[in-house]
């Protein structure tokens, strides 16, 4: 499940975070869990059920959307 949340608190989410490049308005991977903001928007992942590398793909297509 992808859950669309206010990005509010990307600070909280992301501080340690390695940052993914060419995503969205920020993107981060924090712990194997990808997370990324697009304006006031952050997309991230509310169970461990896929892969990192096949969440970071959709929210390639995602994030153009928001």
């Amino acid at each position: 499940m992808i859950e669309t949340i206010p990005a509010d608190n990307w600070d909280l989410y992301t501080g340690d975070g390695t940052p993914i490049p060419g995503l969205g308005d920020e993107a981060s991977t924090v712990a194997g869990t990808s997370y990324v903001r697009v304006g006031d928007l952050m997309l991230r992942t509310g169970q461990n059920s896929f892969t990192d590398s096949f969440i970071v793909e959709l929210y390639k297509k995602m994030a153009p959307n928001l």
